[in-house]
């Protein structure tokens, strides 16, 4: 996600009993984002990247990355910042009908992993992967990583958030909870 080549998306999904369907939730782009070169490896976790990943753990939601970077590229990045044991899948563009910013990849990602776009949140930081993702009719939230937040709200992103710690974010987080242990208790 962010990485300097290629923006990267992970679907996270809870699989339960949510009478719409499962929840999933899709980063693109901002998992990661500061290098020096990438050839020093100096890569900075946005900042709450750890809180997220632990929450999207504790829940249960499935994961998957989508890159345009190749296999092995993707899959250093994402050792280099302590991830590989967190997505359960990696879609490479290159091995779709049409890499990104063609829907494709992330289609591949909710097929794989058996989820609905219906019910999936996007974690993007670029306008142009924010574009992509909400033609394909899930909802964007966008982390403010390196692109204006004007260009990221012109291209449709639900939710804008300065980073992972950001109480807006957390707020639409804990409404999830809610609705799902209203869900739970109704249903018992």
């Amino acid at each position: 996600m962010g990485f300097l080549f290629g923006a990267q998306a992970a679907y996270a999904e809870r699989p339960g009993s949510h009478p719409l369907g499962r929840w999933a939730f899709v980063w693109a782009g901002s998992f990661a984002v500061l290098f020096d070169e990438l050839t020093d490896y100096n890569l900075e976790p946005v900042k709450g990247l750890d809180k997220v990943v632990r929450w999207e753990k504790d829940l249960g939601y499935k994961r998957a990355t989508v890159t345009n970077a190749p296999m092995i590229n993707a899959k250093l990045m994402i050792k280099l910042l302590g991830l590989s044991d967190f997505f359960e899948a990696v879609i490479v563009g290159g091995e779709c009908e049409k890499p990104k910013p063609a829907p494709f990849p992330y289609l591949k990602a909710l097929k794989e992993l058996q989820v609905s776009a219906a019910h999936t949140f996007i974690f993007e930081d670029s306008a142009s992967g924010t574009r992509v993702d909400v033609a394909a009719g899930m909802p964007v939230v966008a982390v403010l990583t390196r692109i204006p937040e004007k260009s990221l709200e012109e291209a449709g992103a639900s939710l804008i958030a300065c980073d992972y710690e950001d109480q807006k974010l957390w707020n639409a987080l804990e409404d999830i909870d809610r609705e799902e242990a209203k869900l739970k208790a109704g249903g018992a």
